[in-house]
């Protein structure tokens, strides 16, 4: 009875103990279970989080077969641990980067041009500001600069004197040809007064051939654009009103005016505003930078080597000093050499004296003297600057990395261009190029008929449902024949409708069925060598990329100390399954 009593607790134990060891075996080398996260590699953590979002983002989605899945699942973790393996590749890289002379040097001239941003900033551009007070006075005192003129938009309709060059010379018959136009113009103002419609008038009967297909608009104009004669009336008109024929020297015009903007000022919008406030933030941070300057050049101290500056020799070493600045900072011969032709070109000089050379050996110098500063105000220590440092360390260290996992030097031959082409020649050729409608006939004169009465006018649809053979349902569709290749076909049929233009009729073409009236309806074009060329040579190049990407990854790999979570994998559920990834209970 005892026994009886024990066998029970004995036999759960011995099968929890058992449900342990099991999952000890699938858990690696790992001691404790870990539902957080799915794989380490050389001590890095890959989430469980990062490998479920992996996973979705991948569109994985379950076979329904366990063995597959687990294959989804271990494709999915590969490329997480190839990601973990690259960045720990970049920050490795990243570390090597300090003692690097040509980076150090780099990242030295790099966070320069920061710190001296930061500088210009405080010491300039804090001084440059433009309040709203400053942009209301600006225009106030400018106001003239911000004056619109006058401008009407006006129509005309124009007559012309009609009379030849040589009678124009005859004044009777000049005069009567301005008669008949002047007539002619009077007349037209009574049908616009009487309700006709100005544009279609214009259309009509205007001569103006620049402005009567726009219903004589000649748009919108200030003075002195048009003659004398016009200006004084257009300008002096109403808005909607028609003034009398108004002559000029291109004969006689009918205006009206649909718009009149009288002389004003542009207000003060938010359009104005910031257009003062760039340009008086330009001319301030250029007044104000350059007297910053002035007061760093004035306050250094400067040894020039006067012999030298005074010599027109040129054959100086380039290693004689010319300058010590502030004791400390000495600039040498060869520097001046090489920037005194540029020098002398902004100058507009033909040579240079010592003062020149030492104005240019003083603006050589002002960099030195600004890092300097920016050096004893610590801006080189400041957050902006460290992180600007740590960003060039680290966009350095990718862009190396880049270059030895991607095929940086490779070029696909135009030999594998054209095999990758004709390997896809199914993607860039159409397999029914053609849509054709067609009509049958048993007899070919008969078919002749109906082709001509096609070409004179008569609807291809509309004699194809009346002629083609069969019931009314039949006829309703049979003529389409969608889009066609040659195989399905016959071979004269397709060559006859591959001659024609789209939208042209031939025919008739005699097959087994009979005597066929064709039209080419559409034509799809595939895609040539030349045409593809480029998209290839792109794909080639990415999948070199891909295939470099891949070896160095493996190599990474194998150096690696990867541990995977085989117990944590092993749950995780693709999309469609109903049980919980991390706990298998049921959602």
């Amino acid at each position: 009875m005892l026994s009886t009593k024990l066998s029970i607790p004995i036999i759960l134990a011995l099968s929890l103990v058992s449900f342990l060891l099991l999952e000890g075996c699938s858990w690696g080398p790992m001691v404790k279970r870990d539902t957080e996260n799915i794989a380490y590699v050389n001590g890095w953590p890959i989430s469980y989080a990062s490998f479920d979002s992996t996973a979705k983002a991948e569109r994985i989605q379950s076979t329904g077969n366990a063995e597959k899945d687990a294959e989804k699942k271990r494709e999915v973790l590969e490329i997480l641990i190839g990601e973990a393996l690259i960045e720990q590749e970049t920050k490795r890289t990243e570390s090597a980067l300090e003692g690097d002379p040509e980076f150090s040097k780099e990242l030295e001239e790099k966070l320069s041009t920061k710190a001296l941003r930061l500088l210009y900033d405080d010491e300039v551009g804090a001084r440059a500001e433009v309040t709203e007070e400053d942009i209301e006075i600006y225009y106030n005192e400018n106001k003239e600069l911000y004056k619109l003129r006058e401008t009407i938009a006006a129509s005309h309709i124009l007559v012309r004197p009609q009379i030849d060059s040589m009678d124009a010379k005859d004044p009777r018959k000049l005069r009567e040809a301005e008669q008949k136009a002047k007539k002619k113009a009077l007349a037209i103002l009574e049908e616009l007064k009487e309700g006709a419609d100005f544009v279609e008038l214009a259309k009509g009967q205007s001569q103006d051939e620049a402005s009567k297909n726009r219903g004589g608009n000649l748009g919108i104009f200030g003075r002195g654009r048009m003659v004398p004669e016009f200006e004084e009336v257009a300008f002096a008109l109403p808005v909607g009103e028609l003034s009398d024929p108004v002559k000029t020297e291109f004969g006689y015009h009918i205006i009206t005016v649909t718009q009149h903007n009288p002389e004003r000022y542009k207000p003060l919008d938010i359009e104005v505003k910031n257009q003062i406030r760039r340009q008086e933030r330009t001319r301030r941070e250029r007044e104000v930078g350059q007297a910053y300057v002035d007061s760093v050049k004035d306050a250094a101290q400067y040894l020039f080597n006067e012999e030298v500056l005074a010599s027109s020799d040129t054959t100086f070493s380039d290693s004689l000093w010319v300058l010590v600045v502030d004791g400390v900072d000495t600039s040498y011969y060869g520097k001046l050499r090489r920037e005194m032709p540029k020098y002398m070109q902004v100058k507009s000089l033909e040579q240079l004296t010592s003062e020149d050379k030492k104005d240019l050996l003083k603006t050589l110098s002002l960099t030195r003297l600004l890092e300097k500063i920016a050096a004893e105000r610590g801006y080189y220590q400041s957050p902006e600057v460290l992180k600007e440092a740590e960003t060039i360390r680290e966009e350095k260290a990718k862009s190396l990395v880049r270059e030895n996992s991607t095929a940086q030097d490779y070029v696909p031959t135009e030999e594998e261009i054209e095999d990758y082409y004709n390997e896809h020649l199914d993607e860039y050729t159409v397999q029914r190029p053609l849509h054709v409608y067609h009509i049958i006939f048993t007899d070919s004169a008969f078919a002749t008929v109906i082709l001509d009465s096609i070409k004179d006018g008569a609807d291809f649809v509309e004699m194809a449902k009346r002629y083609y053979p069969g019931e009314k349902e039949i006829r309703e569709i049979a003529y389409d024949l969608d889009f066609i290749s040659e195989r399905e076909l016959s071979r004269e049929f397709f060559e006859a409708a591959n001659e024609l233009e789209v939208k042209e009729v031939g025919g008739p073409v005699k097959t087994e069925w009979g005597y066929h009236i064709i039209k080419l309806v559409e034509r799809r074009m595939g895609r040539s060598l030349d045409q593809m060329r480029s998209a290839i040579r792109q794909i080639l190049k990415g999948d070199k990329d891909e295939q470099v990407k891949k070896n160095y990854v493996a190599r990474l790999r194998g150096a690696a100390e990867v541990e995977i979570n085989d117990w944590l994998l092993k749950r995780y559920v693709l999309t469609g399954s109903a049980r919980s990834v991390a706990t298998g209970e049921r959602r």
